[in-house]
């Protein structure tokens, strides 16, 4: 057996346990009176005991550890006492640092329970057995990590929250084994919090939120409440209000493993209050399906943000002392579900806004009477000339389909004549059918360029944007929601600004509108005799 060698006597002890409240018979204790009675007999004496309580599983996460490994080498200490294998680490990365530190002489390791020591001369056999130790450490870690998550996802299928860490105005209520009297660490369930104030606190947010106030003003207003307790009062956020309105666990589900459950916790929270705050976050699938009204007729998808996101309907009220009256005002402003605008100050755009910016679509079609009296003449004119044009070209074709006709009927005469072979035969008529083809499909083009339809649609656009400014003013929201979605695409909030791009008819309409001269240029548009004619509704 090699000699042990040993850099000096001076050593440092490692206490480690998972969490405080370990119990596996491993405590600091234990683990502590272990190490010293080892050191004493070996005459090692300890310069430093470190006491971590941190998982051993993942290399990155071990900072206590990691310090106390530099505290080793920087002061050159020869040797780090561990109560067992396991102690030292359950990922391969700090098993293989420390070995490779071993068997540069940086340091020796001990292991109480196992009565061994790894120095830089140790066999190969004492590296492999630490090897198997690691392998069996990390597959307990697996069978470990399998069997928690399948008893915490039986217990999300069953309607409990998996977690020991409700939201606020929830408490753990571990049960109590009726024969002992002692608390069960198995079998916990989810109850309204015992501490009424939490209780308060929730109850009060969703009732502020249901008369319209804004997450600022909830903040402020449970503040001067004095229900919020000063050591808490730092972390209790606008933000952290928002999410918790928002949070399912309120509603009676919870979320686990990127999964929705139904929970079986009571909910406190009541349903007529729930209703309120879910129309007013704009939430999908809320408590009950969310009534329409003149103010959430643009809401639900219809304007979105410049980011993408939503914009909502977010009502705020305030009381005017002077009357002693309270002011609803109808807010609108995006949901940030990107995150990203960095704040929502300054976000809001009334009600007045939005609609007034919208209506000035109007404006950019409406067009007078006399100018939509030519336009439609002009159309008329230049129907009639494009319906001329096309009959020419179609008795054209016919005539030239005829004289197919006549040259198929003289091949196939040649054909029984003996004048040309098959093969000839076959390439020469499969030419002429095809010739046909494309001629009948040409007259079949100009034909449907006849109807009326091209111009009926015109008429349509033109009657739309002769009286729409006028209905506009008597139309209901949902109205004139129909209108703006005829002519309007891409409707976007940028800041304050309402942004959108007009339909085609309506952006040449507003061309034509703002060009005095547009009846005496040339067409833009010409085109060979037999095309399609370009129209507005295209």
């Amino acid at each position: 057996m090699n000699q042990i060698f040993y850099m000096n006597k001076n050593a440092i002890s490692v206490i480690r346990i998972s969490s405080g409240r370990q119990s596996d018979g491993l405590s600091p204790d234990i683990q502590k009176d272990s190490i010293r009675g080892y050191c004493k007999r070996l005459g090692l004496i300890i310069e430093k005991e470190f006491n971590i309580i941190e998982s051993a599983k993942s290399s990155k996460d071990r900072t206590k550890y990691k310090e106390a490994i530099r505290y080793a080498e920087k002061n050159r200490i020869g040797n780090i006492v561990f109560y067992m294998f396991d102690r030292e680490s359950r990922n391969f990365t700090d098993l293989e640092e420390n070995e490779d530190k071993v068997l540069k002489g940086i340091f020796n390791i001990h292991y109480v329970k196992e009565n061994s020591i790894l120095h830089r001369d140790s066999p190969d056999s004492d590296f492999l057995t630490r090897s198997f130790s690691g392998i069996m450490a990390r597959q307990f870690i697996r069978n470990l990590k399998t069997k928690v998550s399948e008893g915490m996802n039986k217990k999300a299928e069953n309607g409990w929250y998996p977690s020991n860490n409700p939201p606020l105005g929830y408490a753990l209520q571990k049960p109590i084994d009726p024969e002992t009297g002692k608390v069960k660490s198995r079998g916990s369930t989810i109850i309204p919090d015992p501490n009424m104030n939490n209780q308060k606190i929730v109850l009060r947010e969703f009732e502020l939120r249901a008369q319209g106030l804004s997450f600022d003003r909830i903040r402020e207003q449970i503040v001067s409440e004095n229900l919020i307790p000063p050591k808490k009062l730092k972390s209790y956020t606008a933000t952290a209000i928002h999410k918790r309105l928002k949070h399912p666990f309120y509603r009676g589900d919870f979320i686990w493993q990127l999964r929705q459950y139904k929970g079986k916790h009571e909910v406190f929270v009541p349903r007529d209050l729930l209703t309120k705050v879910d129309q007013s976050l704009g939430l999908r699938g809320c408590t009950i399906k969310r009534e329409n009204s003149d103010y959430t007729t643009l809401t639900g998808g219809w304007l979105k943000c410049i980011c993408g996101c939503h914009v909502v309907y977010d009502p705020k009220k305030k009381l005017i002392r002077s009357t002693n009256e309270t002011k609803t005002y109808h807010l609108y402003h995006c949901t940030n579900g990107k995150k990203v605008h960095a704040s929502m100050r300054g976000m809001n755009v009334t009600n007045d806004q939005i609609w007034i910016q919208l209506g000035s679509a109007l404006d950019d079609i409406s067009i007078p009477p006399e100018l939509a009296k030519d336009i439609s003449q002009a159309l008329n004119q230049i129907e009639t000339k494009a319906h001329a044009t096309t009959k020419k070209q179609i008795e054209l074709f016919k005539q030239e389909e005829v004289a197919l006709q006549i040259k198929e009927d003289k091949l196939l005469n040649m054909r029984l004549d003996g004048e040309i072979d098959q093969e000839l035969f076959e390439s020469k008529l499969k030419r002429i059918r095809a010739d046909r083809k494309s001629i009948t499909d040409q007259i079949e083009v100009l034909q449907l360029s006849l109807t009326s339809a091209v111009i009926e649609t015109v008429q349509s656009v033109l009657e739309l944007a002769r009286n729409a400014k006028l209905l506009w003013i008597s139309q209901s929201p949902a109205e004139k929601k129909k209108v703006l979605d005829m002519i309007l695409s891409n409707p976007i909030l940028d800041g304050s600004n309402i942004r959108y791009d007009l339909k085609k008819p309506f952006r040449i309409l507003k061309e034509m509108k703002g060009n005095k001269e547009w009846r005496t240029l040339r067409d833009s548009n010409s085109r060979p005799i037999g095309s399609k004619p370009t129209t507005l509704s295209s």
